[in-house]
């Protein structure tokens, strides 16, 4: 962690999106997940406890692919080890609700805690 310029909405899609483009690949050679750009995605900054939460939530698309879905990211600060933590949860269900799947994945974001 250097400073809070890197805790931007735009610098977390941009994180998010190369993180996701290295490490998500589709279903054909050369796709890969992305954050759906139609869309903008939402950006909050909560407080829980003495921790901030940096929330992103959208959709996601796979680049050169034909799939999507909603997704959830919550971003921290460990101050003591001085580093960002993500959580990045995304749901993949076609034709099915996913309202309840993605309030299970923000419940489950949000415990993220560091020991002291």
């Amino acid at each position: 962690y250097k400073d809070t310029l890197q805790l931007t909405k735009q610098a977390l899609l941009a994180k998010r999106n190369e993180i996701l483009r290295r490490n998500v690949p589709g279903k054909d050679p050369g796709s890969y997940m992305t954050t759906e750009k139609i869309f903008e995605p939402l950006f909050d900054v909560n407080r829980l406890g003495n921790q901030i939460f940096y929330q992103l939530s959208g959709l996601w698309t796979v680049e050169k692919g034909f799939m999507g879905g909603p997704f959830i990211n919550v971003t921290t600060i460990d101050h003591v080890r001085k580093r960002i933590v993500t959580v990045d949860g995304f749901v993949f269900a076609p034709n099915q609700q996913k309202r309840n799947w993605l309030f299970q994945l923000e419940a489950i974001a949000y415990t993220i805690s560091f020991p002291e």
